[in-house]
């Protein structure tokens, strides 16, 4: 009878970790011809995400409210809250400064029809457990209420690699884009660019945005209109980056943050594990009769 509880408990707690564990991306994570930024405060919304473990840098996101920072959702396919850390006022990811804040994640708030396939609705909100304090250098950004018209001039950032499946930028940069018309986009990519995306880059390559860079901000005229997501390539003519239109989202976006209250979001997987937990208990106490 106890062999048989000891394998019972152990299928259970295998049921427990499939349940938390995250689905692996074969997206590749995505600034091709950058600039070093200097002058942090300039891009005092930009968020580094990293693997709390390690303190190494997977994705970036953005400031948008006190608590709330937006992202990708395919950057959390294999990490949750509880294992990551957002890291804001840095410049440079292999030094700590005097400005560099570390935010423990409550949630991870993704999208429910993300799709991993077509990388449709690649939009999530990762809510801090503290509020953020507003300085020079840690601040938000404001979200579009308008996708941008082609051949707008938007502004690139991350720690992302210099070149293709190169090594991450130990310091932040950032580039330069143009919004490519969708009719263009999609007659590049074979009408793979759905409603809730948008592209930027330059069809000669020029600048995009690479791997560890995905989740970052497209700025134009100061709000956050996009969200790195995908592309082939970085920076591979004729080919350029596509984002997450922020405006087609903002609606669900800002619902997220209005309903989220802390631990709402893991209540009910808090609760199915104490009752797991419960159960196994008594299980054990009966048989040790």
């Amino acid at each position: 009878m106890k062999n048989v509880m000891v394998i019972f408990s152990v299928i259970i707690l295998g049921i427990i970790t499939v349940l938390n564990a995250n689905m692996v991306t074969k997206l590749g994570t995505r600034i091709i011809n950058g600039t070093v930024v200097t002058n942090r405060t300039e891009f005092a919304y930009q968020v580094s995400f990293r693997v709390k473990s390690l303190n190494h840098h997977f994705c970036a996101g953005t400031i948008i409210s006190e608590r709330a920072v937006l992202t990708a959702a395919h950057c959390f396919e294999t990490y949750s809250a509880n294992s990551v850390v957002a890291v804001v006022g840095d410049l440079d990811i292999s030094a700590t400064s005097r400005e560099t804040v570390h935010m423990e994640v409550a949630a991870i708030l993704s999208h429910a029809d993300y799709n991993r396939t077509s990388i449709e609705n690649d939009v999530a909100v990762a809510m801090t457990k503290e509020i953020f304090s507003w300085t020079s250098t840690v601040n938000f950004l404001p979200l579009a209420n308008n996708t941008p018209q082609g051949g707008t001039e938007c502004y690139i950032s991350g720690w992302g690699s210099t070149y293709y499946e190169g090594p991450a930028s130990p310091k932040l940069l950032y580039a330069i884009v143009l919004i490519i018309n969708k009719t263009v986009c999609n007659s590049v990519y074979g009408n793979k660019i759905t409603e809730d995306m948008l592209c930027a880059g330059y069809l000669n390559g020029t600048a995009d945005a690479c791997s560890g860079d995905s989740g970052g901000p497209l700025v134009c005229g100061g709000v956050v209109a996009g969200i790195v997501s995908w592309g082939y390539g970085c920076a591979h003519a004729p080919y350029p980056g596509v984002y997450t239109d922020v405006a087609y989202f903002k609606s669900w976006i800002e619902t997220q943050i209005e309903n989220y209250t802390p631990d709402s979001s893991h209540s009910a997987k808090h609760y199915f594990h104490v009752h797991i937990a419960l159960f196994l208990i008594v299980c054990v106490m009966l048989a040790n009769k």
